[in-house]
């Protein structure tokens, strides 16, 4: 990961702009050949745990475990997720478990995150400068999957800045997946589409969501995501 470099990015017009709204999305944020090299590391991971929200608590399955379940039991288990989406209450995708030989994928790239080059552009974008950790997760929203409505405000962790890096590619709006930003009183407001090589930014009080995959999405929507914590 030493060679992941970012484009030239003007970090007082960015800074600008997000300070408007909180929020940012910058398109071509690394260079051509080391978003191709962090694709790739990402492609090579083999399976993605089933985050949802079930029974009242957030669970993480493992493809295994869930497969081992009969078709009436799996077909009873979505059910239930979705009639709880229907509520504005869950959410249904996969998020990479690390374990094993794979963790090394997991910390190359965290690792990266937690570097001064990437914590001093994210302090200096959004003007939180005691930001000191990072939060990863690598995500796969298959057709089907979605996220809820929410906020990522959790008090305890000092979460500040929300971020998401997209590795689709080349995707269409019309396949879904988008990151949804709401008022307060739940009326749209802005919507991304996850855009290959794009960095988002945006302050974790913003409401928030992402739109289901369409069922035709021909691709899977690939991310990297967490927050940045302060001290």
């Amino acid at each position: 990961m030493d060679s992941i470099s970012l484009n030239s990015i003007d970090i007082a017009f960015a800074n600008a702009q997000y300070q408007r709204g909180n929020r940012i999305r910058i398109s071509h944020f690394l260079s051509d050949d080391s978003a191709r090299e962090l694709k790739a590391l990402v492609d090579t991971i083999p399976y993605y745990h089933q985050a949802c929200f079930y029974d009242g608590q957030a669970q993480l399955i493992p493809p295994k475990k869930f497969s081992e379940l009969d078709l009436k039991a799996r077909q009873e288990f979505i059910k239930k997720i979705y009639v709880q989406a229907a509520d504005a209450t869950g959410f249904w995708y996969g998020r990479y478990q690390p374990e094993g030989a794979g963790a090394l994928i997991y910390d190359q790239i965290k690792s990266w995150l937690e570097s001064s080059v990437i914590l001093d552009f994210v302090r200096a974008v959004t003007g939180h400068e005691n930001l000191s950790k990072v939060t990863t997760q690598i995500t796969c929203f298959k057709p089907g999957d979605f996220l809820t409505r929410h906020n990522d405000v959790v008090p305890v962790e000092n979460r500040k800045v929300a971020y998401v890096l997209n590795l689709p590619n080349q995707w269409h709006p019309d396949w879904g997946g988008l990151l949804q930003f709401y008022t307060e009183h739940g009326q749209p407001l802005e919507a991304w589409s996850p855009e290959y090589n794009s960095f988002g930014l945006f302050d974790v009080s913003h409401p928030h969501s992402v739109t289901s995959v369409s069922q035709f999405s021909p691709q899977n929507r690939i991310t990297i995501s967490g927050w940045f914590h302060s001290d």
